[in-house]
């Protein structure tokens, strides 16, 4: 079982999406030594005031970034909407793997930043994100910003029976 911090999803959190994803990671098989972060907020990033990570996964292959969807996604006209469980539509211009891609690389440039510029740590450290959407088959969403890899969706639960486990060891072979 992975160690999350905190170690009991807030009651506020009003994803039922982001609660599934929680519980996935923390009773994971093969994940004592993960580390997870909910909800990390970023002081800094390139282009908001302040900007959140849904779950920030430390692992012994890598340090990856997790952006949870739930509800219905879609993309219309560059235009991504979500749809939540009552019904009420979101609109954004920025889509999920730009958010997370955003999130990553802030981590990466502050923990590099952290580290010693000769540090070896630096060239062994891996960095990914992805995308998980547990309510919506995704793919035929991607188009060229993403790869299927980076996805962990509907369908990869349902089909391949594919562990959240699983979809980290798949993001750190696309990552290399």
């Amino acid at each position: 079982m992975a160690r999350m911090i905190p170690p009991r999803i807030h009651p506020e959190v009003q994803s039922s999406a982001e609660r599934r994803v929680f519980d996935w990671i923390r009773d994971a098989a093969g994940t004592d030594d993960w580390i997870c972060l909910h909800s990390l907020g970023l002081s800094e990033h390139e282009s908001k005031r302040r900007a959140e990570i849904d779950f920030l996964l430390l692992t012994r292959i890598g340090i990856f970034v997790l952006e949870v969807k739930g509800g219905r996604v879609a993309r219309e006209n560059g235009v991504w909407k979500f749809t939540n469980r009552f019904g009420k539509t979101t609109t954004k211009g920025e889509g999920p793997f730009d958010q997370a891609s955003s999130a990553m690389f802030c981590i990466e440039k502050r923990i590099r930043r952290h580290l010693a510029s000769g540090d070896r740590r630096q060239q062994r450290l891996l960095y990914g994100f992805g995308i998980v959407t547990p309510d919506t088959p995704f793919a035929d969403l991607l188009g060229a910003e993403a790869d299927r890899r980076q996805l962990y969706d509907r369908e990869s639960i349902k089909v391949d029976r594919q562990s959240i486990r699983s979809f980290i060891e798949q993001l750190a072979e696309y990552w290399r």
